[in-house]
């Protein structure tokens, strides 16, 4: 586990964090420099993009009255914390947005910098590759995710939100929604992706979104 601060925030990061974004970089087939380097370029834009979008649900409920806040990034992604805080689901709901808009934000930073650098680097230097791998690789990262993270689906941003604006009064017809989506995502992800950490990642939300399913019409 490393462990450090930002702005007085605790992060901790777990190994297994590094081990699944190493993976989603490619580090399976890499087997060359040039592979290897890819891959750390993605894990570094991950890293990053991941706490970026950690440090905006963070400073959001700080904000917003939380005591206090800390960050955990592991195997599935990351999570923000607020022991000892008891939030209003409105609250709740504003510091769940900030995430995605903190991602979306630093996609359109990438993307303005890549286009403005463009006129002035070197076209095929190692220099230019690099810098504009890395922007591109923040910029898919930082829209992709954030698309796929606003899906109505428990526990990523999107479900959470919806909980906070369907799921309080009807919480049936939030297990309907987050169910149905949940069937249109596998079906896309398994027919168009065919990823192993994607099949993991239908099994995951499939088991959680059952649970709350039948919860919710048991009650």
């Amino acid at each position: 586990m490393i462990q450090f601060s930002i702005f007085r925030i605790p992060v901790a990061v777990h190994w297994s964090f590094f081990l699944v974004v190493a993976f989603l970089g490619g580090g399976l087939s890499a087997s060359n420099a040039h592979e290897w380097q890819m891959v750390f370029t993605f894990m570094l834009a991950a890293f990053i993009s991941i706490v970026i979008h950690e440090l905006g649900h963070a400073f959001t409920g700080l904000k917003l009255g939380a005591h206090r806040a800390t960050i955990t990034l592991m195997g599935m992604g990351g999570v923000a914390s607020f022991p000892g805080s008891n939030l209003t689901r409105w609250r709740d709901f504003a510091i769940t947005a900030a995430g995605p808009l903190s991602s979306l934000l630093l996609a359109m930073i990438a993307l303005l910098t890549l286009r403005s650098i463009s006129p002035i680097l070197d076209g095929e230097s190692r220099f230019h590759l690099n810098v504009f791998g890395f922007l591109r690789i923040m910029v898919f990262i930082n829209i992709f995710w954030t698309l796929f993270n606003l899906c109505p689906l428990m526990p990523l941003d999107g479900g959470r939100m919806m909980k906070n604006l369907v799921g309080y009064r009807f919480p049936k017809i939030s297990a309907i929604i987050g169910f149905a989506a949940f069937i249109v995502m596998a079906l896309a992800l398994w027919f168009y992706t065919g990823s192993i950490y994607n099949m993991i990642l239908i099994v995951v939300l499939g088991m959680y979104h059952w649970k709350a399913y039948q919860y919710a019409f048991r009650n």
